[in-house]
């Protein structure tokens, strides 16, 4: 066993992980503002686009304060409307299931409305009601698709990566940690009149520029989480333009990200802590030799940045447990 694995599980203490989806939802950079987070920053803006990010109440139980995307973990719900609207897909098909995980939670927490046919523009207020309903009962969720002839529009939700959390912070959580899928997709300019905050799991909504998110989490004016940041980072770089996200996503040059499940490796936790990612010599599933894939920061999760030495397009097999460590 790992000295990782083994300092987290001392005291008999197994994490354990719950599924779980996540949705970046970007709009035209022109449909929104500026973030009131960053004013007076410099930024270098090059990206056409923002995208939904929610800040979660001090309260949460998980990440209280951060700046996320809109999602959350799977209900029994998500399943029954697979089974229903997606039989062709296969009921086993866990992102068939995740996309409609995200796509409830996405109408839960942000108002946001994925679904085909799309929804009129004077639809806001029964949507409102709808998404109380849902947000007390998710089983309302199946309702609401039956009562208005809606699907969720899964084929636009678009696989970017998977993240596990890692053991040394799954053990410490009192229901363990999350595998989350996340996905990217895109909405018009006047769909935007939709989003809001729950104002019961979150506080507010803004939209962000890549750039801007990355600029106001390295001013230290809101916290994100090391998923967060790595998404947004990789998208700057592959798909500046809206209409590229789309391609980018199942490009062959984003494989090393998209292919191997993204669980961080606690390296080194002295004043920054120091995680191997797929690709680097010392991650213990996918590791390349002599290969560097790391991302450092602090415990407060300030100065955030990653070095990677591994191509982009790299798939690595995933290297078999020895079972005399575990």
């Amino acid at each position: 066993m790992s000295a990782e694995r083994e300092n987290a599980f001392r005291g008999g203490k197994m994490p354990t992980w719950r599924k779980s989806a996540s949705v970046v939802i970007a709009c035209p950079l022109s449909a929104t503002p500026p973030p009131e987070a960053c004013a007076g920053l410099q930024i270098d803006q090059q990206t056409d686009y923002r995208v939904c990010m929610m800040k979660r109440t001090a309260k949460a139980r998980f990440m209280a304060n951060f700046v996320v995307f809109p999602g959350g973990a799977f209900d029994s719900v998500d399943r029954i409307v697979a089974e229903k609207y997606f039989a062709q897909l296969s009921a086993d098909d866990q992102r068939t299931v995740s996309r409609i995980c995200a796509t409830r939670e996405a109408f839960e927490e942000a108002g946001a409305p994925l679904f085909t046919p799309p929804v009129p523009a004077d639809s806001k207020h029964w949507l409102h009601t709808w998404r109380s309903k849902v947000h007390d009962n998710d089983m309302a969720f199946a309702d609401l698709l039956e009562q208005y002839a809606l699907q969720p529009s899964i084929a636009n939700l678009h696989f970017w990566c998977s993240f596990t959390t890692p053991d040394f912070q799954a053990s410490r959580g009192k229901k363990g940690g999350f595998h989350t899928d996340f996905f990217v997709t895109t909405v018009p300019a006047d769909a935007v009149h939709h989003f809001s905050c729950d104002a019961k799991e979150t506080t507010t909504l803004d939209w962000f520029s890549p750039e801007e998110l990355l600029a106001a989490a390295a001013a230290q004016r809101v916290t994100v989480a090391p998923p967060q940041w790595l998404i947004l980072d990789e998208m700057r770089r592959v798909a500046p333009r809206m209409a590229d996200l789309a391609a980018a996503a199942g490009g062959a040059s984003r494989a090393l990200l998209r292919e191997h499940d993204i669980k961080p490796h606690l390296i080194s936790a002295g004043k920054s802590l120091v995680t191997a990612l797929p690709g680097d010599e010392q991650h213990p599933t996918y590791p390349l030799r002599g290969q560097t894939h790391r991302m450092t920061f602090t415990k407060s999760l300030g100065n955030m940045h990653r070095v990677c030495t591994v191509p982009s397009d790299a798939t690595i097999p995933a290297k078999a447990p020895d079972s005399s460590k575990l």
